[in-house]
């Protein structure tokens, strides 16, 4: 299945979806020739989610990256790579309530050996043991696009 969302402007989203509704593919492509301008490709795992951007530009400096998050047995996102010219590695930690506790961030800059950029710790007062699973969904959202 695809969509497409034109908005009178020169390009427009176009959305592909397997068999289990899972976004497999989101292009911007040029209303007039067709052509892909940039492009998402996602896989998934049981555990992973895989996600490859590339753009399309024809200028010489064409872009790309990979992101490889996983997840644990409650689907929350423990880990985020990102590998483009250089790489970086999230690690996120969860206190017992499901609010984000930590996030550590790593780098790596061509040699493989990855670097502590940086901890973020946070603390909690008040009652959260009552959060419910979206007030806490959307709470480690934030936190996370931080």
């Amino acid at each position: 299945m695809s969509t497409e969302i034109h908005s009178g402007q020169s390009t427009f989203i176009q959305k592909i979806y397997d068999d289990n509704s899972n976004l497999i593919e989101l292009n911007q492509v040029f209303e007039n020739s067709n052509k892909i301008r940039w492009q998402y490709l996602y896989k998934y795992g049981e555990n992973w989610k895989e996600t490859n951007f590339q753009t399309y530009f024809g200028d010489g400096k064409e872009n790309s990256k990979k992101e490889v998050e996983t997840f644990d047995s409650q689907n929350r996102i423990i880990t985020k790579e990102i590998i483009s010219s250089y790489n970086t590695k999230l690690l996120f930690t969860y206190s017992k309530n499901g609010i984000i506790s930590e996030i550590k961030e790593y780098n790596s800059y061509g040699n493989g050996e990855y670097k502590l950029e940086y901890s973020i710790k946070y603390n909690f007062k008040g009652k959260t043991r009552k959060l419910n699973s979206q007030v806490l969904s959307k709470l480690n959202a934030v936190l996370i696009d931080r």
